[in-house]
């Protein structure tokens, strides 16, 4: 037919816009059918249904290079695994540790120095997830709290400012961990009161608690609710680290097989499951149920569910990262999260969702153990700090030099997280000056053989070097203490039991793994830190960030070495 049109001299008018038609359309089809066979065959770019992310409270990252067979068998094999992730700050306690992971800054801007602090213009001892607000009052606890103290967003908030439709959900055994993943405006965030044995939550997200977690709790926990199936006691193998009743343990809850669980009172019982794997157990048994019944991943939006769990927490602090009762707490906990991911299988899909999973901090080892292995670094013998003498020694001497005769020194200077706080006030009071106090004070801890140093303001800003670094992101200016002290690597305080909170590696040393949507399954040696989570994740699922971050965007499914730095 074109070919006619083309060749014909006369054409009647009719034969003339049928021609014309036909050229068009042809050229019509020639043009743009290369785009409509684009458009057929261009892969769809589906979005996950879900994003969860699992922080483990106190979980140093070599402890997972042990036989697995479940959830942690699964994450470190078929997940983006990186081996030499570490906290990118110096002091390594639960709230700063979990409030980077998701906000994407370090706690310098957070405004979270440590678990608590000297709030510097008011004089108070504040925790960090306090609130002054009565309407922040604990439904089913006689605390407030809520996220307010925290200055910066985090991924669920972002999230819900490009979505408001999707869900966010935060869960944990500690207030402040659940708190501070949950961010600003999240749906509903959870914890365990360690006085009932109830999971409550805050004026600040509800007015009474959902039905099912009303049931989840039941009229008691023991007879009709979550714990009924617990046993009396928690019993153990003796493990295949050391014997089960070592030098240096605990003995709160005894020092070998079995534990009291739901034995005694009932504040006796919430005590003991918080101190054991069940509280784990029960964390993600509430998980589930919010999973379930707020169908989180089911709609068109995308969701965040953040789960912390405080096992290996409580129990490595009572015996040591070693321990058969550690040992025995992570095999459970493999088991658990082997659950929840063939839970969240089912459901949505293996590609229907994304998991973040890392620690808050690590953990020193029992320094009685150190000194087996013959690798115990502290000056001290057994590895341990006499506070008394410690303590006496500094009032004693800032009395003789600042408060004689007649002036009591205790209120010129308080302890708070990881340091000392001078009183303005009592300083002037004795007609000193705030500076010649810091010095002396300075000088007289410093002269103690076990500690490395006690950071001031001036040497923290203007210092250089890694731990300079490490100590500017996590100094709060108002907040932090006014000299920040660092003991020698494994010396620790008195008592029994072990601890964190140093920047040291044992201390900052955490696993990092993602794992479905999308992620390519790799074990790479690159730097990556807890701050770069949330940027991660973000950046993944392609939601914007407010502003500039302090973490790196990570490329889960992209080879080694292109990361992003979005700082």
């Amino acid at each position: 037919m074109i070919r006619s049109c083309l060749l014909s001299d006369q054409l009647s008018w009719v034969i003339a816009l049928r021609c014309v038609s036909v050229i068009i359309t042809m050229s019509l089809v020639l043009v743009f059918s290369p785009l409509r066979l684009m458009a057929v065959t261009k892969p769809s770019q589906p979005q996950p249904k879900l994003v969860v992310v699992i922080v483990v409270d106190q979980l140093r990252a070599d402890l997972l290079q042990r036989q697995y067979q479940h959830g942690f068998a699964r994450l470190m094999g078929e997940g983006r695994v990186y081996e030499k992730a570490q906290l990118g700050h110096a002091i390594s306690t639960t709230c700063p540790g979990h409030a980077v992971v998701l906000t994407g800054f370090h706690p310098s801007k957070i405004g979270i120095p440590s678990n608590s602090f000297i709030d510097e213009q008011s004089g108070e001892l504040l925790y960090c997830v306090f609130d002054d607000d009565p309407g922040a009052l604990e439904i089913g606890g006689d605390e407030q709290r809520s996220p307010r103290i925290m200055r910066v967003s985090t991924l669920g908030d972002w999230m819900k400012t490009s979505d408001p439709n999707s869900k966010v959900f935060s869960l944990s055994g500690k207030d402040r961990a659940a708190i501070t993943l949950g961010g600003q405006h999240a749906d509903a965030v959870y914890w365990f009161n360690r006085k009932t044995g109830r999971f409550i939550s805050s004026g600040y997200y509800m007015t009474e608690l959902p039905d099912y977690v009303a049931k989840f709790n039941g009229s008691d926990p023991v007879a009709d609710g979550y714990m009924k199936d617990f046993p009396e006691r928690w019993r153990h193998g003796s493990g295949s680290l050391r014997e089960d009743d070592f030098t240096g343990e605990d003995d709160e809850l005894g020092i070998s097989s079995g534990h009291p669980v739901t034995l005694g009172e009932a504040s006796s019982i919430a005590a003991q499951v918080f101190q054991s794997p069940y509280i784990d157990e029960a964390t993600l048994g509430l998980a589930l149920e919010v999973f379930h019944e707020e169908q989180l991943g089911r709609g068109d939006s995308i969701d965040l569910l953040a789960i912390s769990l405080s096992a290996a927490d409580t129990i490595g602090h009572l015996y040591g990262p070693n321990s058969a009762e550690a040992e025995d707490n992570l095999n459970r906990l493999d088991t658990l999260l082997g659950t929840l991911l063939a839970e969240l299988d089912q459901a949505l899909g293996k590609q229907g969702y994304i998991v973040a999973f890392t620690a808050d901090h690590g953990v020193a080892d029992l320094p009685e153990w150190k000194k087996r292995q013959g690798n115990l670094q502290c000056s001290k013998n057994d590895g341990r700090i006499e506070l008394l003498p410690l303590t006496f020694q500094l009032y004693w001497n800032i009395y003789w030099k600042f408060t004689f005769p007649f002036g009591d020194p205790r209120p010129m200077v308080s302890f708070s997280g990881a340091g000392l706080s001078i009183s303005r006030d009592s300083v002037r009071q004795h007609n000193q000056t705030f500076e010649s106090v810091r010095a002396y004070i300075e000088s007289l801890l410093e002269a103690n053989d076990f500690v490395a140093n006690a950071w001031t303001k001036t040497e923290i800003e203007h210092n250089a070097g890694p731990e300079a670094e490490l100590m500017q992101h996590s100094y709060v200016a108002g907040r932090s203490a006014d000299l920040t002290v660092q003991f020698h690597e494994d010396c620790m305080l008195p008592g029994a039991g072990t601890t964190h909170g140093s920047l040291y590696h044992y201390d900052r040393h955490i696993p990092l793994v993602f794992f479905g949507w999308k992620v390519k399954p790799e074990l790479l040696q690159q730097p990556a830190m807890s701050v770069d989570i949330g940027p991660t994740l973000a950046n993944h699922i392609g939601i914007e960030v407010p502003q500039v971050l302090d973490g790196s965007v990570l490329l889960l499914a992209e080879p080694a070495g292109r990361e992003a730095d979005i700082r």
